[in-house]
């Protein structure tokens, strides 16, 4: 019986080990995803922006799914739901999941990659919609009149306005 269990816990190793590396490679993705959208808003390529957030929305959720597999592993060396990576750790028998240490701290560098590179497209963006209201108010206002006044004259003749640069 000890050694079924030593078994089951060095495939849960293993499997553990395999979802780390997809979640990995899905951190990748997604933060070589943030980078060129930020490429496609200065490029101002729409058709591009609305790719890339079509292919952002699949790699968050195929993440999601990975995390949701990760925790149930996890518990299933921990035995509790709520147990952190680090704890995991601790759970693994030696040589099950040898590698999964520093899978780990692999992950949490990726993690924190790809959320610095979200949080800067989150000021590129808030940027972006601050510049197009910013436009848009000095397009759609009213003119003053005082501006398209001759210096000479007074009052527009005839209730005309003109604009002078044009």
């Amino acid at each position: 019986m000890a050694n079924s269990e030593a078994t089951d816990q060095n495939d849960v190793g293993a499997a553990l080990e395999s979802g780390l590396r997809t979640e990995l490679a899905l951190l990748d993705e997604l933060a070589r995803g943030l980078v060129a959208q930020r490429e496609a808003i200065a490029a101002d390529d729409t058709v591009a922006l609305e790719q890339l957030v079509q292919q952002l929305s699949r790699t968050l959720l195929t993440l999601r799914e990975a995390r949701r597999q990760r925790r149930i592993l996890v518990e299933m060396v921990t035995g509790n739901p709520d147990s952190r990576l680090g704890e995991l750790l601790d759970g693994l028998p030696s040589g099950a999941g040898s590698g999964v240490a520093p899978l780990c701290r692999a992950l949490q560098d990726r993690a924190i990659l790809a959320n610095r590179e979200l949080t800067i497209n989150q000021t590129v963006i808030r940027r972006a919609i601050q510049s197009g209201e910013r436009f848009l108010h000095q397009l759609l206002t009213a003119p003053n009149p005082d501006v398209y006044r001759n210096q000479s004259q007074t009052e527009l003749p005839g209730g005309m306005l003109l604009n002078q640069r044009a």
